[in-house]
């Protein structure tokens, strides 16, 4: 999409986090209508769900788009960044198991703070996480002891690592 998220870009440019938090929503909420991140983005527009210069607002997207935001950003930064394996899988296991998605902050350019956004929403049969990416639209599975995915972008291989990830899931009724 050329729509535009402020000074940082277009979505169809820098909105992978827009775009895995409104695959979440078709996933969690309204599977048969799917939602476009055009549509997240005006939504997240009226409710405060980004920043001046255009990135997102977790926990407002997240109430933008019917959506309950189950973490603290700052407790999460803490958390993410002492997290064994035994802790990710852990917080991923809860997060699934449990029904809610994850917003998957990635890194595949050796930038610690990540650079990349994709959606969980499911486990395999071995514990490896089913995760879409909206660049390109494949799905990546994240490996349940490295918390690492392999995926291609331009027909060369890459792999995702995970370094911070927030749950959220349905309104309770």
């Amino acid at each position: 999409s050329t729509s535009s998220l402020g000074s940082v870009g277009t979505i169809g440019g820098v909105g992978c986090c827009l775009t895995s938090y409104t695959m979440a929503h078709n996933y969690l909420i309204n599977p048969d209508k799917e939602l476009t991140p055009d549509i997240a983005a005006e939504a997240g527009r009226r409710m405060g769900g980004f920043t001046s210069n255009g990135l997102v607002k977790h926990a407002a997207l997240s109430r933008a788009l019917n959506m309950v935001f189950r973490d603290s950003p700052e407790k999460n930064a803490a958390f993410f960044k002492n997290a064994s394996p035994k802790d990710l899988k852990n917080f991923f296991d809860s997060a699934l198991d449990s029904g809610d998605a994850l917003v998957v902050h990635v890194d595949w350019r050796d930038d610690p703070r990540g650079d990349h956004w994709i959606m969980c929403w499911k486990k395999d049969n071995n514990g490896d996480y089913y995760c879409n990416d909206p660049g390109g639209g494949k799905v990546v599975i994240i490996n349940k002891n490295t918390f690492i995915g392999n995926t291609t972008s331009k027909g060369k291989p890459i792999q995702y690592r995970v370094v911070k990830a927030f749950r959220v899931g349905r309104p309770e009724a």
